[in-house]
């Protein structure tokens, strides 16, 4: 999802990721944030802004890459 961070005048990245009660599921999506985190200082990886959560869902909010596709071809 893409939104807009009004302050900055930019757009940012919104990856939902939704909650369950699996172990692994858990663990996926705290490494994902952990790495998010880590990157934060390099000047090859995309930055993260933020991470929300609410009881059922997991928000991390990023850099949005224009044109960008993370996802292998």
């Amino acid at each position: 999802m893409l939104a807009s961070f009004t302050p900055k005048k930019q757009l940012v990245a919104v990856k939902i990721m939704q909650k369950s009660p699996d172990k692994n599921n858990f663990n996926i999506m705290m490494k994902e944030a952990r790495v998010l985190s880590v990157a934060r200082g390099s000047t090859f990886l995309c930055h993260s802004y933020a991470a929300f959560q609410s009881e059922v869902i997991l928000l991390l909010i990023a850099y949005h890459l224009f044109k960008g596709n993370l996802a292998f071809k």
